[in-house]
């Protein structure tokens, strides 16, 4: 009997001990996986802002499922620490970054230093507690960008335009490309004398795509021209510095002599408007003698007569966008015709002018160009006189 007791107490501690050794191995703790960077730049080293990178994690009691991946400024290993660090989810072990190269730092170089992150993720949801991580400098070379019109002559630098001058540029990126521009005008020698705006002054454009602009600069005399600036900034963020003279830098001269003026030549014709014109009764010019537009033109009381235009743009625009009949009234209209529309060049439009009274009548056009940003207008007018048959 006394043997069955020991043999019962034995099975039992043993039973205990067992049981207790199952629940301690179902409770060991999640370890968590390890990454490492297997390749990309060199640690410290300066590289294009194009870079590839790749890595890989271990886990000794699972397996890597993901992994986080999180850019720094600069050089801080302990930067992933900080709240605000971004981290982005990823199945990849391998991946191209383009990165900004720009001025970030305070000694003013236009490179940019950065610190890559990596921390594998496994099937329990354990993260690296410590990522594996590389720091460098991601370089690029500054676009130059080129005053291409007006055009200046080798080894000059100033231009003579008129009051309203359109400017055109273009620009080079040697390991990337341009994506913006922005311009700068100021007197040239206005603070700081000789030299472009510094780059947070209000003289500088906002960036734009665009490659030329239209301005209007007021003549302040021959001792003081304007300087026009043009910078680029290419994908990497890096923006050109540097100013040559009749490169990306030119001096602007306002020549009064250069005023754009469209031109108008006006006909009266017999008959209504829209019917076959015939030679005209009489036309009067803004070229040659402008005198003949006082001079009135004789017709018979009675007649039925109707007006046409010829016109061009000036010498500095490109195109006469708009025009306006007026009777008798000789100042600026209020409402304007397309120019694109031919059937806006006669006066009057689908019906007649008939001459009714021995009195003078005066026939206004009005055209505006494409010059500047609000055209440039001229006037022209021819007098018709009734008279009786």
């Amino acid at each position: 009997m006394n043997m069955i007791k020991r043999f019962c107490a034995l099975l039992c501690v043993c039973s205990v001990v067992f049981l207790c050794c199952g629940k301690e191995e179902a409770s060991a703790p999640n370890l968590p996986p390890d990454t490492i960077i297997v390749s990309g730049p060199e640690p410290g080293s300066s590289q294009s802002y194009v870079v590839t990178l790749a890595w890989r994690g271990t886990d000794p009691d699972g397996e890597v499922v993901a992994f986080d991946i999180g850019w720094s400024d600069g050089v801080d290993s302990t930067a992933y620490l900080d709240s605000s660090f971004t981290w982005e989810t990823t199945q990849a072990t391998i991946d191209t970054f383009e990165l900004l190269a720009d001025s970030c730092c305070s000694d003013g170089s236009r490179y940019h230093g950065y610190t890559f992150f990596v921390r594998a993720i496994d099937n329990n949801g354990a993260q690296d507690p410590t990522p594996a991580l590389l720091s460098f400098t991601a370089t690029t070379s500054p676009p130059r960008s080129r005053i291409v019109f007006p055009a200046v002559q080798a080894g000059q630098r100033d231009v003579f335009v008129s009051s309203c001058v359109t400017i055109k540029w273009e620009a080079f990126d040697p390991d990337g490309e341009v994506v913006a521009y922005r311009y700068a005008r100021k007197l040239y020698y206005d603070w700081p004398e000789a030299e472009p705006p510094p780059d947070w002054d209000t003289r500088w454009s906002g960036w734009i795509s665009a490659t030329q602009v239209t301005i209007h600069l007021e003549s302040l005399g021959e001792d003081n021209p304007w300087s026009f600036y043009v910078q680029a900034k290419d994908n990497a963020g890096a923006v050109e510095t540097s100013f040559v003279d009749a490169r990306n830098h030119i001096r602007i001269f306002v020549d009064p002599t250069k005023d754009n003026l469209p031109s108008i030549r006006i006909c009266c014709y017999e008959g209504p408007s829209g019917s076959a014109s015939g030679q005209p009764i009489a036309c009067r010019s803004t070229s040659g003698d402008t005198t003949l537009m006082d001079i009135p033109v004789g017709v018979a009381i009675g007649d039925t007569l109707h007006f046409g235009v010829e016109f061009a743009p000036g010498h500095y625009a490109t195109k006469v966008t708009h025009l306006q009949f007026q009777l008798n009234d000789p100042d600026i209209p209020v409402s304007w015709l397309d120019a694109s529309e031919e059937h806006n060049w006669t006066y009057p439009r689908g019906s007649v002018f008939v001459v009714t009274q021995p009195v003078i009548n005066t026939i206004y056009v009005w055209v505006k160009d494409d010059y500047c940003e609000s055209g440039s207008t001229r006037r022209a007018h021819i007098k018709i006189e009734g008279i009786a048959k």
